[in-house]
């Protein structure tokens, strides 16, 4: 939509470390093709980077995803320093989350236009049908026939819907009967 110039998207699902800062650093490097030694060279980066007019678009989306997988204390300087980024004027996060309690004074539930909470919902029953059925497909080959469409529907319910449940769900149905898989989940 050109809201942004750029984009960087940090995934933390895996990260076992004790430096979120610095794994952030290391993406926007790469991402960017800037050399930065540390976050505050990120932080000039972004105080440089021409600024915009009012209420005109952002030259930087900065993504950090599955922030439940970062201890307290990393996560804690993490959310610091992308409070710091968007202050430039020339940065935006988004911050995905299981955890809704990002426990920083910078980030509060409520009452800020600062930093909005938004829940995320699944996908549409028909997208959810659709994308299940194109997993499904996929190697390794099905020991057991796609379930019915009423049956693919009640059991994507229980997931509400959620596209990673959904690509486990997909993969599960092949190895295990829809009636298997109900009562399991």
């Amino acid at each position: 939509t050109g809201l942004f110039e750029k984009a960087c998207f940090v995934d933390y699902v895996g990260f076992q470390g004790i430096d979120a800062v610095g794994m952030a650093v290391t993406t926007l490097q790469e991402r960017l093709g800037q050399n930065f030694p540390n976050a505050e060279a990120v932080t000039h980066y972004l105080t440089d980077l021409p600024a915009p007019l009012p209420f005109t678009p952002q030259p930087l989306l900065l993504i950090l995803d599955n922030l439940e997988a970062i201890k307290p204390e990393p996560l804690s300087e993490l959310l610091t320093m992308g409070q710091i980024w968007t202050e430039t004027g020339n940065c935006r996060l988004i911050l995905t989350t299981r955890d809704v309690t990002l426990n920083h004074p910078g980030y509060p539930r409520e009452g800020s236009w600062e930093h909005l909470l938004m829940a995320l919902k699944g996908l549409y029953r028909e997208d959810a049908l659709a994308y299940c059925k194109e997993l499904y497909e996929l190697p390794p080959v099905s020991e057991f026939p796609l379930p019915s469409r009423d049956e693919l529907l009640k059991l994507m319910g229980l997931l509400d819907y959620h596209p990673l449940s959904i690509q486990g769900l997909a993969y599960e149905l092949k190895y295990r009967s829809a009636w298997q898989l109900g009562e399991r989940l």
